[in-house]
């Protein structure tokens, strides 16, 4: 699966559970990585990578990151933007998740 740019593709890596990747497989997604243990390694190389657009973490993975750098990347990022979603059966933590996501992507806020 690919997003456009100005012509340009840019792919989408998921990291997450198993059921998560599965879906986004099915969607057409070549880069999924199921549960890695290494995954602040992980992360870095999808940001490293040109090729990436947007990277989405489960938030039970992202728990798992303790390098502040690589947390605030997660805040901020916008090439690629990094979007962590909730877990099947897993309450979102951040209720104005959505509007947060509108204010990094284009710059403007958005009352929901």
């Amino acid at each position: 699966m690919t997003t456009n740019e100005n012509n340009i593709n840019y792919k989408i890596a998921v990291i997450g559970n198993e059921l998560l990747c599965l879906g986004f497989n099915l969607l057409g997604t070549k880069k999924t990585y199921i549960e890695p243990e290494n995954v602040e390694q992980v992360l870095k190389e999808l940001i490293d990578d040109n090729e990436i657009g947007l990277i989405i973490i489960s938030q039970k993975m992202s728990k798992n990151i303790k390098n502040s750098k690589l947390l605030n990347l997660i805040n901020s990022s916008i090439k690629p933007l990094i979007i962590e979603i909730p877990d099947y059966n897993e309450q979102d933590k951040h209720q104005d998740n959505l509007r947060k996501l509108i204010l990094r992507s284009i710059g403007i806020d958005v009352a929901i």
